[in-house]
């Protein structure tokens, strides 16, 4: 079962790191933050709307990088979306790229900063249930 998880984990991040060299289209199931830098303590540019369709350039650690109006914004990986196939349609709810270390996609869904950040202290203090 582990060896079966940790493959898993591994093809994810492989076919993530593939697809991060080209743009792609993501729609956002909740509002979403889009902050200058990569963290949560950058300031917030703008909020995108529940359902508005952003376009991913590139990602680093947990964060995704979206051009926004000719702009480069940022938005946290963890929150809810899923990624647009080019003919509009939804393809697949998006999964974390990196090595796991919180709650979130193994057995919740993360909606916010502070679903992420309980999450993280969860997984630290060994409160996850098993995956299904």
């Amino acid at each position: 079962m582990k060896v079966k998880l940790l493959a898993a984990i591994i093809a994810v991040f492989l076919l993530c790191s593939m697809v991060s060299a080209q743009a792609y289209s993501i729609r956002v199931h909740a509002n979403t933050n889009l902050r200058e830098a990569y963290s949560l303590q950058a300031g917030v540019i703008e909020t995108a709307p529940a359902g508005s369709v952003l376009q991913v350039v590139d990602n680093f650690n947990r964060w995704l990088k979206i051009n926004r109006n000719g702009r480069e914004v940022w938005m946290a990986s963890w929150v809810s979306h899923t990624r647009v196939a080019e003919s509009g349609q939804t393809e697949t709810a998006a999964q974390p790229a990196s090595n796991i270390d919180n709650c979130c996609f193994v057995d919740r869904q993360c909606h916010s900063a502070q679903d992420w950040e309980n999450g993280y202290w969860a997984f630290q203090n060994g409160q996850c249930a098993a995956p299904a």
